[in-house]
């Protein structure tokens, strides 16, 4: 019995032991702030990084001191990448022109911006290794 209670605080312990935090700094030099989205790609679903939500923990960004902050809880160590944007009609996506370029400010993790094409997680990830982690993402077209 008493083996029980020591096996079970043992799995209570070592789950927070692995749970790591992500925050991200959000900086917008020139631009309108409405509704920031922040999603979070693991590396398991990075094929949908950056547009693609399908799986991705989403979460919108709060004002902490004047500053926009998202944080991502209970993270386990792994790949992530992150992919941010303004959504100034509030419709829950990031919208597109005709060819696919983005027609709100974005940003994504370390900051890759292409001119032709969107970031890949390859390029964008950031690694949890047993600690809590910081970043700032630049939003902009």
């Amino acid at each position: 019995m008493k083996s029980n209670y020591l096996i079970t605080f043992i799995l209570l312990i070592s789950n927070n032991l692995y749970a790591f935090d992500l925050s991200i700094k959000i900086t917008h030099p020139t631009t309108k702030i409405n509704n920031v989205g922040c999603a979070l790609f693991h590396e398991d679903i990075k094929d949908f990084f950056p547009m693609e939500f399908d799986g991705a923990k989403l979460i919108n960004a709060v004002t902490d001191e004047d500053i926009l902050v998202c944080k991502f809880n209970d993270l386990t160590s792994g790949r992530y990448a992150v992919s941010v944007f303004n959504d100034l009609n509030e419709n829950n996506k990031l919208d597109t022109n005709f060819f696919g370029a983005p027609t709100e400010n974005w940003g994504v993790s370390k900051n890759i911006r292409h001119s032709m094409s969107a970031p890949e997680f390859e390029e964008s990830f950031i690694e949890i290794k047993n600690s809590d982690e910081e970043i700032e993402v630049i939003l902009g077209k």
